[in-house]
């Protein structure tokens, strides 16, 4: 699957599926674009490419597109660098000279003393925590941070240059222009909220996302809300290449998730590709809707695990690891087939 840069020209709209109109209190955004985001503005894309102005491909032949992503880079250098949702398994406390990081982990000894559906195990610190309120925790760590923590079971640090908050709501103020007159109508004043595409010390912001196709071309397309502009251009160097998953000798696992996915069962599934999950660690539901352009009708709203949880997993005896870690690591473990063709459930293998 090959790799792109998705960069906004601007603030990109991704709404939340409220009612917008001048009654309403404006369009507001989602914190992070969602994989369907992503896959329908490339198949978009494709589509009216190949039919020279006009949609070109059945509604069934572009769900057919494979797509990935997107995940956040950040243009500090020559080259961007990846910045992965961090896991939910962190929890951060303030130090003297630095924030100090405990890892979360199943706490079989607290069995007992829960009750968690399916047999699962309650998940709590592997050291005991100091004193005091917990830090609040980054919403993206680098790419050696991420695997470091993915792959080190030991408790980590890391610089704080290696972490970043999430992206920045950018609220605007519009105003509903009369087509008769060109001039501004009396009163209509509406509001829209966007996520700005610029990092820290002012550095440019793009997504990372993979597209099947072969037909997809470099240039301009329309991304997000309000059909706002977005540049794609192929990605020179691909920063996951030689990314080694761990070894799974004792047939324990983490799989870590680096883009919503959707189960059967809900947030907890009974196994990730044969693996029985074993303890979760899962935040509140993104709840994903839209609108369907082959049907002209809202799509039905569903709920997704979000990107960072994290799932602690046991292979069973027949279940050979090296065939698992590489079913898993870099694929789309949610349940649904065409889920996983729309980018959710992006995931990566951990010890």
């Amino acid at each position: 699957m090959k790799l792109w840069h998705l960069e906004p020209h601007g603030p990109v709209m991704i709404r939340d599926g409220r009612p917008f109109g001048l009654d309403t209190e404006g369009a507001r955004s989602l914190d992070f674009p969602t994989p369907s985001v992503v896959a329908g503005s490339l198949r978009s894309h494709l589509g009216f490419g190949v039919g020279a102005g006009t949609f070109g491909m059945t509604p069934e032949e572009a769900r057919a597109i494979a797509v990935r992503g997107p995940l956040l880079c950040e243009w500090s250098g020559p080259e961007p660098s990846p910045m992965l949702p961090t896991p939910r398994d962190l929890v951060c406390f303030p130090g003297k000279d630095r924030t100090l990081h405990y890892r979360l982990e199943p706490q079989a000894r607290w069995k007992d003393a829960c009750s968690l559906p399916g047999g699962l195990l309650p998940v709590g610190p592997a050291l005991p925590l100091p004193s005091g309120k917990p830090s609040p925790t980054p919403a993206f760590l680098s790419l050696a941070a991420w695997r470091s923590w993915a792959t080190d079971p030991r408790d980590g640090a890391w610089r704080e240059e290696d972490t970043r908050p999430g992206l920045l709501h950018e609220l605007r103020t519009h105003v509903s222009i009369d087509p008769s007159t060109g001039t501004a109508s009396e009163g209509k004043l509406f509001q829209t909220d966007g996520l700005r595409m610029t990092g820290p010390g002012g550095h440019r912001l793009s997504f990372l996302v993979g597209c099947a196709d072969a037909r997809l071309g470099p240039g301009l397309l329309p991304f997000g809300g309000e059909r706002r502009i977005a540049r794609l251009e192929p990605v020179a160097h691909d920063p996951f290449a030689g990314w080694t998953p761990p070894a799974v000798a004792t047939r324990r696992a983490r799989v870590l998730l680096l883009t919503p996915a959707s189960f059967a069962e809900g947030a907890v599934p009974a196994a990730i590709a044969g693996a029985r999950v074993v303890a979760a660690a899962v935040g509140r539901p993104l709840v994903v809707s839209g609108w369907d352009l082959a049907l002209q009708r809202p799509k039905p709203v569903r709920r997704f695990a979000g990107a960072g949880s994290v799932y602690w997993v046991e292979l069973p005896p027949a279940l050979d690891p090296s065939d698992w870690v590489s079913g898993v690591h870099l694929r789309e473990v949610s349940a649904e087939e065409q889920d996983r063709r729309d980018g959710f459930g992006l995931a990566a293998v951990g010890v």
